[in-house]
Protein backbone atom coordinates (compact mmCIF):
# COMPACT_ATOMS: atom_id res chain seq x y z
CA UNK A 1 0.00 0.00 0.00
CA UNK A 2 1.41 3.41 -1.00
CA UNK A 3 2.29 5.80 1.83
CA UNK A 4 0.71 9.25 2.06
CA UNK A 5 4.04 10.80 1.04
CA UNK A 6 4.16 8.57 -2.06
CA UNK A 7 0.61 9.57 -3.06
CA UNK A 8 1.33 13.26 -2.56
CA UNK A 9 4.49 13.01 -4.68
CA UNK A 10 2.62 11.08 -7.39
CA UNK A 11 -0.09 13.74 -7.59
CA UNK A 12 2.50 16.49 -7.95
CA UNK A 13 4.36 14.51 -10.63
CA UNK A 14 1.15 13.91 -12.60
CA UNK A 15 0.19 17.61 -12.48
CA UNK A 16 3.71 18.64 -13.49
CA UNK A 17 3.30 16.51 -16.61
CA UNK A 18 -0.27 17.59 -17.39
CA UNK A 19 -1.70 20.46 -15.35
CA UNK A 20 -5.47 21.04 -14.95
CA UNK A 21 -6.85 17.53 -14.44
CA UNK A 22 -10.06 16.27 -12.85
CA UNK A 23 -9.86 14.30 -9.62
CA UNK A 24 -10.99 11.19 -11.53
CA UNK A 25 -8.19 11.65 -14.08
CA UNK A 26 -5.59 12.09 -11.33
CA UNK A 27 -6.83 9.03 -9.39
CA UNK A 28 -6.61 6.93 -12.55
CA UNK A 29 -3.05 8.08 -13.28
CA UNK A 30 -1.73 7.47 -9.74
CA UNK A 31 -3.63 4.21 -9.21
CA UNK A 32 -5.61 5.33 -6.13
CA UNK A 33 -9.34 5.59 -5.53
CA UNK A 34 -11.24 8.86 -5.87
CA UNK A 35 -11.59 9.52 -2.11
CA UNK A 36 -7.90 8.96 -1.38
CA UNK A 37 -6.95 11.24 -4.25
CA UNK A 38 -9.40 13.92 -3.14
CA UNK A 39 -8.19 13.77 0.48
CA UNK A 40 -4.57 14.15 -0.59
CA UNK A 41 -5.40 16.99 -2.97
CA UNK A 42 -6.99 18.76 -0.03
CA UNK A 43 -3.72 18.38 1.89
CA UNK A 44 -1.80 19.89 -1.04
CA UNK A 45 -4.36 22.71 -1.26
CA UNK A 46 -3.87 23.55 2.43
CA UNK A 47 -0.11 23.54 1.85
CA UNK A 48 -0.77 26.06 -0.96
CA UNK A 49 0.82 23.81 -3.57
CA UNK A 50 -2.33 23.09 -5.57
CA UNK A 51 -5.40 25.01 -6.73
CA UNK A 52 -8.76 23.23 -6.79
CA UNK A 53 -11.53 24.86 -8.83
CA UNK A 54 -14.82 24.09 -10.56
CA UNK A 55 -15.32 24.26 -14.31
CA UNK A 56 -18.95 23.55 -15.10
CA UNK A 57 -19.82 20.34 -13.26
CA UNK A 58 -16.19 19.21 -13.09
CA UNK A 59 -13.77 19.74 -10.20
CA UNK A 60 -10.20 20.19 -11.40
CA UNK A 61 -6.80 20.57 -9.80
CA UNK A 62 -3.70 22.40 -10.97
CA UNK A 63 -0.29 23.10 -9.52
CA UNK A 64 0.22 26.63 -8.30
CA UNK A 65 2.61 28.45 -10.59
CA UNK A 66 4.24 31.86 -10.77
CA UNK A 67 1.88 32.85 -13.59
CA UNK A 68 -0.50 34.89 -11.43
CA UNK A 69 -0.30 37.52 -8.73
CA UNK A 70 -0.43 35.93 -5.26
CA UNK A 71 -0.75 32.51 -6.97
CA UNK A 72 -4.46 33.08 -7.54
CA UNK A 73 -5.97 30.21 -9.56
CA UNK A 74 -6.80 30.31 -13.25
CA UNK A 75 -8.66 27.62 -15.15
CA UNK A 76 -6.93 26.11 -18.16
CA UNK A 77 -9.18 28.14 -20.48
CA UNK A 78 -8.39 31.38 -18.61
CA UNK A 79 -4.67 30.60 -18.70
CA UNK A 80 -4.76 29.85 -22.43
CA UNK A 81 -6.73 33.04 -23.09
CA UNK A 82 -4.32 35.12 -20.99
CA UNK A 83 -1.24 33.68 -22.71
CA UNK A 84 -2.70 34.40 -26.16
CA UNK A 85 -3.85 37.89 -25.17
CA UNK A 86 -0.49 38.96 -23.77
CA UNK A 87 1.49 37.32 -26.58
CA UNK A 88 -0.26 39.55 -29.11
CA UNK A 89 -0.20 42.64 -26.87
CA UNK A 90 3.58 42.26 -26.50
CA UNK A 91 3.94 41.91 -30.25
CA UNK A 92 1.89 45.06 -30.96
CA UNK A 93 3.61 47.11 -28.25
CA UNK A 94 7.06 46.19 -29.56
CA UNK A 95 5.96 47.18 -33.09
CA UNK A 96 4.90 50.61 -31.80
CA UNK A 97 7.44 51.35 -29.06
CA UNK A 98 10.40 49.02 -29.83
CA UNK A 99 10.19 47.62 -26.29
CA UNK A 100 7.62 46.06 -24.00
CA UNK A 101 6.81 46.69 -20.35
CA UNK A 102 4.44 44.58 -18.28
CA UNK A 103 2.58 47.52 -16.73
CA UNK A 104 1.69 49.04 -20.13
CA UNK A 105 0.63 45.64 -21.48
CA UNK A 106 -1.67 45.21 -18.49
CA UNK A 107 -3.41 48.52 -19.26
CA UNK A 108 -4.18 47.34 -22.80
CA UNK A 109 -5.24 43.89 -21.53
CA UNK A 110 -7.81 45.33 -19.10
CA UNK A 111 -9.49 47.25 -21.93
CA UNK A 112 -9.50 44.20 -24.22
CA UNK A 113 -10.95 41.99 -21.46
CA UNK A 114 -13.78 44.52 -20.98
CA UNK A 115 -14.65 44.41 -24.68
CA UNK A 116 -14.54 40.62 -25.29
CA UNK A 117 -17.25 38.62 -23.52
CA UNK A 118 -15.38 35.31 -23.91
CA UNK A 119 -12.36 36.53 -21.92
CA UNK A 120 -13.10 35.62 -18.31
CA UNK A 121 -9.75 36.69 -16.86
CA UNK A 122 -10.11 38.26 -13.38
CA UNK A 123 -9.19 41.94 -13.13
CA UNK A 124 -8.53 44.10 -10.07
CA UNK A 125 -6.90 47.42 -9.15
CA UNK A 126 -3.49 47.05 -7.52
CA UNK A 127 -0.29 49.12 -7.13
CA UNK A 128 -0.38 50.72 -10.58
CA UNK A 129 -4.10 50.54 -11.30
CA UNK A 130 -6.20 48.01 -13.18
CA UNK A 131 -4.48 44.72 -14.03
CA UNK A 132 -5.38 41.15 -14.82
CA UNK A 133 -4.21 38.58 -12.28
CA UNK A 134 -2.02 36.98 -14.98
CA UNK A 135 1.56 38.02 -14.21
CA UNK A 136 3.62 36.04 -16.73
CA UNK A 137 3.16 38.90 -19.18
CA UNK A 138 6.46 39.20 -21.03
CA UNK A 139 7.12 35.47 -21.61
CA UNK A 140 3.56 34.58 -22.68
CA UNK A 141 2.93 32.22 -25.61
CA UNK A 142 0.10 30.93 -27.81
CA UNK A 143 -1.08 27.50 -26.60
CA UNK A 144 -1.28 24.67 -29.10
CA UNK A 145 -4.60 24.33 -30.93
CA UNK A 146 -5.92 27.68 -29.68
CA UNK A 147 -9.23 28.69 -31.27
CA UNK A 148 -8.53 30.72 -34.45
CA UNK A 149 -11.70 32.79 -34.19
CA UNK A 150 -10.92 33.79 -30.62
CA UNK A 151 -7.35 34.68 -31.57
CA UNK A 152 -8.53 36.88 -34.47
CA UNK A 153 -11.00 38.66 -32.18
CA UNK A 154 -8.22 39.28 -29.64
CA UNK A 155 -5.86 40.69 -32.30
CA UNK A 156 -8.56 42.98 -33.76
CA UNK A 157 -9.58 44.26 -30.33
CA UNK A 158 -5.97 44.97 -29.33
CA UNK A 159 -5.61 47.03 -32.53
CA UNK A 160 -8.82 48.90 -31.73
CA UNK A 161 -7.80 49.64 -28.13
CA UNK A 162 -4.34 50.85 -29.14
CA UNK A 163 -5.78 53.10 -31.86
CA UNK A 164 -8.45 54.63 -29.64
CA UNK A 165 -7.71 54.49 -25.91
CA UNK A 166 -3.92 54.68 -26.16
CA UNK A 167 -3.30 56.40 -29.49
CA UNK A 168 -0.64 59.10 -29.21
CA UNK A 169 -0.14 58.28 -25.53
CA UNK A 170 3.30 58.56 -23.93
CA UNK A 171 4.83 55.16 -23.20
CA UNK A 172 4.53 53.83 -20.53
CA UNK A 173 3.58 56.37 -17.83
CA UNK A 174 1.07 57.82 -20.26
CA UNK A 175 -0.70 54.46 -20.47
CA UNK A 176 -0.98 54.42 -16.69
CA UNK A 177 -2.36 57.96 -16.47
CA UNK A 178 -4.75 57.34 -19.38
CA UNK A 179 -6.29 54.39 -17.54
CA UNK A 180 -6.75 56.43 -14.36
CA UNK A 181 -8.33 59.31 -16.29
CA UNK A 182 -10.62 57.04 -18.32
CA UNK A 183 -11.91 55.47 -15.10
CA UNK A 184 -12.03 58.85 -13.28
CA UNK A 185 -10.09 57.28 -10.43
CA UNK A 186 -9.04 60.26 -8.31
CA UNK A 187 -7.27 58.10 -5.73
CA UNK A 188 -4.78 56.83 -8.31
CA UNK A 189 -4.50 60.21 -10.05
CA UNK A 190 -3.63 61.86 -6.72
CA UNK A 191 -1.07 59.15 -6.10
CA UNK A 192 0.64 60.05 -9.41
CA UNK A 193 0.75 63.71 -8.41
CA UNK A 194 2.15 62.89 -4.96
CA UNK A 195 4.89 60.77 -6.53
CA UNK A 196 5.87 63.76 -8.68
CA UNK A 197 5.88 66.05 -5.64
CA UNK A 198 8.18 63.73 -3.70
CA UNK A 199 10.69 63.92 -6.59
CA UNK A 200 10.67 67.72 -6.79
CA UNK A 201 13.45 69.83 -5.33
CA UNK A 202 11.19 72.86 -4.83
CA UNK A 203 8.10 71.25 -3.38
CA UNK A 204 4.88 73.30 -3.16
CA UNK A 205 3.22 72.96 0.25
CA UNK A 206 -0.19 73.92 -1.19
CA UNK A 207 0.11 71.35 -3.99
CA UNK A 208 1.09 68.64 -1.49
CA UNK A 209 -1.83 69.49 0.78
CA UNK A 210 -4.31 69.55 -2.10
CA UNK A 211 -3.23 66.14 -3.42
CA UNK A 212 -3.37 64.48 0.00
CA UNK A 213 -6.86 65.90 0.53
CA UNK A 214 -7.91 64.66 -2.94
CA UNK A 215 -6.56 61.22 -2.09
CA UNK A 216 -8.45 61.04 1.20
CA UNK A 217 -11.64 62.38 -0.40
CA UNK A 218 -11.45 59.62 -3.01
CA UNK A 219 -11.06 57.00 -0.31
CA UNK A 220 -14.15 58.28 1.48
CA UNK A 221 -16.30 56.99 -1.40
CA UNK A 222 -15.42 53.34 -0.66
CA UNK A 223 -16.76 51.62 2.44
CA UNK A 224 -14.26 48.77 2.16
CA UNK A 225 -11.48 51.29 2.88
CA UNK A 226 -12.93 52.18 6.29
CA UNK A 227 -10.18 50.29 8.11
CA UNK A 228 -7.55 52.50 6.46
CA UNK A 229 -9.51 55.74 6.75
CA UNK A 230 -9.97 55.42 10.49
CA UNK A 231 -6.25 54.79 11.00
CA UNK A 232 -4.93 57.43 8.62
CA UNK A 233 -7.29 60.28 7.79
CA UNK A 234 -7.80 62.20 11.02
CA UNK A 235 -4.17 62.17 12.15
CA UNK A 236 -2.78 63.06 8.73
CA UNK A 237 -5.29 65.86 8.10
CA UNK A 238 -4.60 67.31 11.54
CA UNK A 239 -0.88 67.26 10.77
CA UNK A 240 -1.25 68.74 7.27
CA UNK A 241 -3.47 71.58 8.49
CA UNK A 242 -1.27 72.40 11.47
CA UNK A 243 0.32 75.84 11.45
CA UNK A 244 3.64 74.09 12.17
CA UNK A 245 3.52 71.78 9.15
CA UNK A 246 4.92 74.21 6.58
CA UNK A 247 7.79 75.19 8.86
CA UNK A 248 8.63 71.55 9.61
CA UNK A 249 8.16 70.15 6.12
CA UNK A 250 11.85 69.99 5.25
CA UNK A 251 12.66 68.04 8.42
CA UNK A 252 9.81 65.55 8.15
CA UNK A 253 9.72 65.23 4.35
CA UNK A 254 11.64 61.89 4.12
CA UNK A 255 9.41 60.43 6.86
CA UNK A 256 6.29 61.66 5.10
CA UNK A 257 7.42 60.06 1.83
CA UNK A 258 8.18 56.72 3.53
CA UNK A 259 4.85 56.77 5.37
CA UNK A 260 3.07 57.45 2.09
CA UNK A 261 4.85 54.58 0.28
CA UNK A 262 4.02 52.16 3.09
CA UNK A 263 0.46 53.47 3.16
CA UNK A 264 0.12 52.86 -0.57
CA UNK A 265 1.40 49.27 -0.27
CA UNK A 266 -1.20 48.69 2.44
CA UNK A 267 -3.99 50.40 0.51
CA UNK A 268 -3.13 48.60 -2.75
CA UNK A 269 -3.49 45.07 -1.40
CA UNK A 270 -6.84 45.85 0.28
CA UNK A 271 -8.03 47.49 -2.94
CA UNK A 272 -6.84 44.56 -5.06
CA UNK A 273 -8.68 42.05 -2.90
CA UNK A 274 -11.87 44.15 -2.83
CA UNK A 275 -11.96 44.89 -6.56
CA UNK A 276 -11.36 41.21 -7.37
CA UNK A 277 -14.53 40.45 -5.40
CA UNK A 278 -16.41 42.69 -7.84
CA UNK A 279 -15.70 40.23 -10.70
CA UNK A 280 -19.17 38.75 -10.25
CA UNK A 281 -19.22 36.34 -13.20
CA UNK A 282 -15.74 34.98 -12.46
CA UNK A 283 -15.63 35.71 -8.79
CA UNK A 284 -13.33 34.17 -6.26
CA UNK A 285 -15.06 33.31 -3.02
CA UNK A 286 -14.52 35.66 -0.08
CA UNK A 287 -13.01 32.74 1.84
CA UNK A 288 -10.52 32.08 -0.96
CA UNK A 289 -9.44 35.72 -1.07
CA UNK A 290 -9.26 35.93 2.73
CA UNK A 291 -6.94 32.93 2.74
CA UNK A 292 -4.79 34.46 0.00
CA UNK A 293 -4.55 38.05 1.23
CA UNK A 294 -5.27 38.46 4.94
CA UNK A 295 -1.82 37.55 6.27
CA UNK A 296 -0.10 39.90 3.82
CA UNK A 297 -2.64 42.65 4.60
CA UNK A 298 -1.76 42.35 8.28
CA UNK A 299 1.98 42.48 7.52
CA UNK A 300 1.59 45.60 5.41
CA UNK A 301 -0.63 47.21 8.02
CA UNK A 302 2.05 46.71 10.67
CA UNK A 303 4.73 48.16 8.39
CA UNK A 304 2.57 51.20 7.65
CA UNK A 305 1.71 51.77 11.31
CA UNK A 306 5.40 51.69 12.25
CA UNK A 307 6.25 54.13 9.45
CA UNK A 308 3.40 56.48 10.36
CA UNK A 309 4.39 56.40 14.03
CA UNK A 310 7.91 57.50 13.07
CA UNK A 311 6.41 60.38 11.07
CA UNK A 312 4.24 61.45 14.03
CA UNK A 313 7.21 61.31 16.40
CA UNK A 314 9.36 63.36 14.05
CA UNK A 315 6.59 65.93 13.65
CA UNK A 316 6.15 66.18 17.45
CA UNK A 317 9.85 67.02 17.95
CA UNK A 318 10.46 70.67 18.83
Amino acid sequence: MASKEDILNKIIAVLEENNHLTITEISSKIGSNWKTTNDNLEILRKLKLVNIYNEGKKTLASLKTNNTFFNLPLTKEQEDDANTLFYHINKKVIERHKETKAVACQKIAVEVIKKLDFLHIPVGWYQYGGISIFSNVISSHIPQEYDNNKEKAIINTIDDVMKTTFDGTEYCNGYIRRQYEKNENNIYLSKLELEKIFKETNMSYNHLLRQFLNLLAGMNKHDYLNQIKSEFNETLIEMLLSTQFETKIEKIFPYLEMAFLDFWNYFAIINFKSTLLENKEIAFSKEELDSTFNEEILNRKMTFEHSFERLENKFAEQ
